[in-house]
């Protein structure tokens, strides 16, 4: 039989743009592996997938099942899988410890051991997140944590993400790799959204007038990327078939925005709509943790549910707008001839453009829609 790529979590954002890439550009043979708790429900969503790898079907195989079972990936058989790409996770910032743990650091102990059944197996990568760094201020190398993980987290999904690279560099048996991702914002240049997360939820709360404080420090930087860019990195990475390696799939800090400047192009792009501007909503007041606290505290019970609400989802990660974070990316650099960064200031201001034409995700596509959408944009 033919060698695979085994792409865990096929049915989310980065695992479909990932299967693109290798099926659309490549033509290389994949399984997808998607989540499901039953037969009957892996039928259902594989038959949404299935008509967009029309005209690819040789190149296809499906497989499905679920992190928290006992063997998730007992229906693959393993003497054709060649490289293993893990993308199934939980990504919301609001997921509990307990669910982080058994969905994102078990799932991720069970895809290792299944890689260990695969006799073929070249390369077995785990795509983590650069805020696995947590609190980690100053240089972010392309290497191992601190290994206590001292400096904390802001959430649980930072934790895991640490704790899922932990899984990792305990086993020195495997050619495992490493790549952490930055925050991805739009699909491509673009500034085009398919996949929604905590940051275009913040722009919406930004616009709709219900934040009128940002806790964090001006100066301190945020690394975006692209959907498209991640894609075609994480791809080229993995065929290179190199091994114990961590990847920063960022940007460096010379082409990054400070929290001030996104800030900033957010409102000049809401500003240019003169119906916005007739609401005279503030720009927001920039205020230190302890004062952001006091202010969660003196609105607990008090004003209006959707203030409340804002504030607690920005409290997920506000603890991360203060760490100076410095990226290091030499490996992805070095790896890649055709590397390029990303131009931000035209990216954010392209991505709040879009959002607001598009009522900042209120009416979110499914993801067969989205990888349609990519395959006529040639990522």
């Amino acid at each position: 039989m033919a060698s695979k790529t085994l792409i865990t979590g096929a049915g989310g954002y980065l695992g479909a743009l990932i299967a693109h890439r290798f099926v659309f550009d490549l033509n290389e043979p994949v399984l997808l592996w998607i989540h499901a708790d039953s037969e009957a429900q892996a039928a259902e969503k594989i038959a949404r997938l299935q008509p967009v790898y029309a005209g690819y079907e040789p190149l296809i195989t499906w497989g499905w099942g679920a992190l928290e079972a006992d063997d998730p990936f007992s229906r693959i058989a393993t003497e054709d899988i060649v490289a293993i790409i893990h993308c199934a996770a939980i990504y919301h910032f609001n997921i509990t410890e307990d669910v982080a743990r058994r969905v994102n650091v078990e799932g991720t102990r069970k895809v290792l051991e299944f890689a260990t059944r695969c006799p073929k197996l070249e390369h077995v990568s785990l795509l983590s997140s650069f805020y696995a760094s947590g609190l980690m201020a100053g240089i972010i190398p392309e290497a191992p944590l601190t290994p206590d993980h001292t400096d904390g987290f802001t959430n649980a999904y930072e934790r895991s993400k640490a704790s899922s690279e932990d899984e990792l560099l305990a086993r020195p048996d495997l050619p495992w790799n490493i790549y952490r991702v930055g925050l991805v914002i739009a699909d491509d240049a673009s500034g085009r959204v398919t996949q929604f997360n905590a940051f275009h939820r913040t722009l919406g709360l930004f616009h709709d007038g219900y934040l009128s404080v940002m806790p964090g420090d001006p100066d301190s930087k945020l690394y975006l990327v692209t959907g498209k860019f991640v894609a075609r990195a994480v791809v080229d990475l993995v065929r290179a078939r190199q091994r114990h390696r961590i990847v920063n799939v960022v940007h460096s800090p010379e082409h990054g925005l400070s929290t001030r400047a996104i800030i900033n192009t957010m409102f000049e792009v809401f500003e240019s709509d003169p119906q916005y501007r007739r609401l005279q909503f503030p720009r927001p007041i920039w205020t230190d943790h302890e004062g952001f606290e006091l202010l969660m505290e003196g609105l607990s019970g008090l004003g209006s549910p959707r203030v409340r609400k804002a504030l607690a989802n920005v409290a997920l990660f506000a603890r991360q707008m203060f760490v100076h974070k410095v990226a290091v990316n030499r490996n992805l650099v070095d790896s890649l001839p055709w590397y390029e960064p990303e131009n931000q200031a035209l990216l954010v201001r392209r991505t709040c453009e879009f959002l607001m034409r598009h009522q900042f995700g209120r009416a979110s596509r499914p993801i067969a829609e989205t990888i349609q959408t990519l395959s006529g944009a040639g990522v």
